[in-house]
């Protein structure tokens, strides 16, 4: 397998073509603005146009996807789960360039948004398997308090109906038997386990993806 998936250029070409077609179009503004009326007082802002700071969340939200694909295959080949975890992998990827029918009636940086979504929250669903079962994080982010306000800007009804897919894929596809209790793994784990606190200030300083958004 390829360092970095082919499919992966796919998908930032999908994602650099949808914000160059949407960048006259208003309507994740007007959406936002709606939201923004309603936004939760637990999620706080810094100083600024509010709308304005929500879509440049919404922007590096959905941008910083490819980079925590990447960064997740790569893990996956230093612990030997490859072939394990490039199904998740994919389909990730998937819901760029095959959006669900869930998702129809939105056009533009709205679907983009969705298919965000989705792949955040599998990342963060398969992420929390490792944590729980392996003891160790395979993702360059913690991106479970972002992946609460999008849920809350895409809407209750349908937010919960992206996280039953992404539930459904990671229960059909994790064998937590063969996966857990691979030799690679657990010598990766070890690995990881020893040299924690060094390994993760290495993450931090790879990924440099965090969110712009201040929340107090």
């Amino acid at each position: 397998m390829n360092d970095e998936l082919v499919s992966l250029s796919e998908l930032r070409l999908a994602i650099d073509a949808a914000f160059s077609e949407s960048s006259n179009d208003v309507s994740l503004h007007r959406f936002l603005a709606s939201r923004a009326k309603t936004m939760h007082r637990g999620i706080g802002f810094g100083d600024g146009d509010q709308v304005e700071l929500l879509q440049e969340f919404v922007h590096r939200y959905i941008k910083q996807v490819p980079d925590v694909l990447a960064h997740f295959h790569k893990i996956s080949l230093a612990a030997g789960v490859e072939d394990e975890l490039e199904a998740f992998l994919h389909i990730a990827i998937d819901y760029f360039l095959q959006p669900l029918e869930i998702t129809a009636s939105h056009r533009g940086l709205l679907k983009i948004m969705d298919a965000a979504y989705l792949a955040h929250r599998l990342i963060e669903e398969v992420n929390d398997r490792f944590i729980g079962n392996a003891g160790v994080s395979i993702s360059p982010i913690d991106n479970t308090e972002d992946n609460v306000v999008m849920h809350f800007l895409i809407g209750e009804s349908l937010a919960n109906e992206l996280d039953l897919a992404v539930h459904y894929s990671v229960e059909m596809l994790i064998s937590q038997n063969a996966l857990f209790s691979k030799q690679s793994l657990m010598l990766y784990v070890e690995a990881q386990k020893q040299n924690q606190r060094k390994q993760q200030s290495v993450y931090k300083e790879e990924s440099a993806i965090r969110l712009a958004l201040n929340r107090y």
